[in-house]
């Protein structure tokens, strides 16, 4: 009797203490969010045992850092999550097909490439651009950039996808060396940074709030991109998304579902890269690859890694 007492005890403790310390194991240290997601509790951990979506769970330490309690079936505290905040809460969205005339790092020659816009910051003009790094043509390697301008380009025609043909917008540069619409300052993994000029019409477009990578899912959302010379939204769809402790900028699965943007494209070309992904009102990502033999296909990088420069 006292041994069946003793089964019938401890193999629920057992079965608590084996999930907790999976979750203990799993959940990360650290998260980067919007400030409006930690002041409003929204949740950051979809696993269902687990929740953090009261008032209390959201607070400010002794330190000024702030932090996340996560509980287990909502009562049994896991830890605390310390939270970095974004630097930014809305941007002004981007969409618009770029040229490229870049500088690059240990090298006297100049690279021209396209393209998209991704945001800008309203608060002092930065922009961030195609949600990875510029390649060279000629070697077929990626390269840093460390200055140059950008244009808004004309787009001429297109050239569709077809199976592993990745197609292209034909373009030209508008005002080529005459009237840029900003400077480049800097490239890493995550796309190409800088800053535009006063009165740059990019700056005219409206404003959207940022979600970071813990509230995206998927669904439906819409990609905001450049056809027929207009920037538009295109329906998507998100297949996937990916956990990623490291920032990559192959973030989520996506999928164009747009009749007249297959038709038109074929799926992603190049130049579409840094395309704005936009989900429930709020921008919470950016086109960066296609997915070879299937162009209707493509990864997406969650918008948060964009905001580290």
């Amino acid at each position: 009797m006292r041994l069946r007492f003793l089964i019938l005890v401890m193999v629920p403790v057992a079965m608590v203490l084996t999930i907790y310390s999976f979750f203990y194991i799993t959940l990360p240290t650290d998260v980067r969010i919007t400030g409006e997601e930690f002041s409003r509790s929204r949740p950051i951990v979809t696993q269902k045992l687990v929740t953090q979506r009261t008032n209390e769970d959201a607070f400010v330490g002794d330190d000024e850092w702030r932090f996340i309690k996560v509980k287990l079936f909502g009562l049994i505290p896991i830890r605390k999550i310390k939270v970095d905040i974004l630097p930014f809460e809305r941007v002004i969205v981007g969409g618009q097909l770029l040229g490229f005339h870049a500088e690059i790092a240990d090298d006297e020659r100049s690279l021209t490439g396209l393209g998209t816009l991704t945001y800008v910051n309203p608060e002092n003009l930065n922009f961030a651009s195609m949600g990875h790094r510029m390649n060279d043509y000629e070697t077929k390697k990626s390269v840093d950039v460390i200055g140059g301008k950008i244009y808004i380009n004309s787009v001429i025609g297109i050239e569709r996808s077809e199976g592993k043909k990745v197609g292209t917008y034909r373009s030209s540069i508008r005002n080529a060396g005459v009237s840029s619409e900003g400077d480049i300052h800097s490239s890493n993994s995550f796309g190409v940074y800088g800053c535009l000029s006063s009165g740059s019409k990019l700056s005219k477009a409206g404003e959207l709030p940022l979600s970071s990578r813990y509230n995206v899912v998927p669904g439906r959302a819409k990609l905001r991109t450049t056809l027929d010379g207009e920037v538009r939204d295109f329906d998507i769809e998100i297949v996937k998304t990916r956990f990623q402790k490291k920032p990559s900028s192959k973030s989520m699965i996506v999928r164009i579902v747009d009749k007249e943007l297959l038709e038109k494209t074929g799926g992603i070309i190049h130049g579409m890269s840094g395309s704005p992904i936009i989900q429930k009102g709020r921008v919470v990502g950016a086109l960066t690859h296609v997915v070879l033999g299937d162009p209707s296909k493509g990864y997406g990088i969650y918008i948060d890694f964009m905001t580290t420069q």
